[in-house]
């Protein structure tokens, strides 16, 4: 299905993306969800949300706009409380927490105060700040 087609099915039932806004977040994250549960994100899933996000029309804030920001922080903290079980952060895992910003398309600050409440819990155990990959 184009993004040509699907507008002209939503204008044959005098609809448009505003109309039909909460439906296509909640088809977003019921995905995110699912590509989350085996904590490993494929390029192919990576795109794939994000080609959702800009098919669907979803921009960036529309999350918190519309109400959905604790279903999101909660999958975030979820992923960050795995990488951060071993207090410390590598490359790879660097990579995977960059790909979970992108794919629900949050700013720079808005994410680190989420990962920040999983990183002072590490810190707390005792993990060392330069391993954390954040600031804190």
């Amino acid at each position: 299905m184009t993004f040509y087609f699907f507008n002209e099915l939503l204008q044959e039932r005098d609809l448009n993306l505003s109309d039909v806004k909460e439906e296509t977040i909640e088809t977003i994250l019921k995905y995110a969800e699912m590509i989350l549960e085996d904590d490993c994100l494929t390029e192919y899933e990576i795109q794939s949300i994000r080609m959702l996000r800009m098919f669907l029309g979803v921009e960036e804030g529309e999350f918190a706009k519309y109400g959905y920001m604790d279903r999101i922080e909660r999958m975030i903290i979820d992923q960050m409380e795995i990488l951060y079980a071993d207090n410390k952060i590598n490359k790879k895992e660097m990579l995977h927490k960059s790909d979970i910003q992108g794919i629900f398309g949050l700013g720079y600050d808005e994410y680190q105060e989420i990962v920040n409440k999983v990183a002072i819990q590490a810190y707390s155990r005792g993990a060392n700040m330069q391993d954390l990959d954040t600031y804190l």
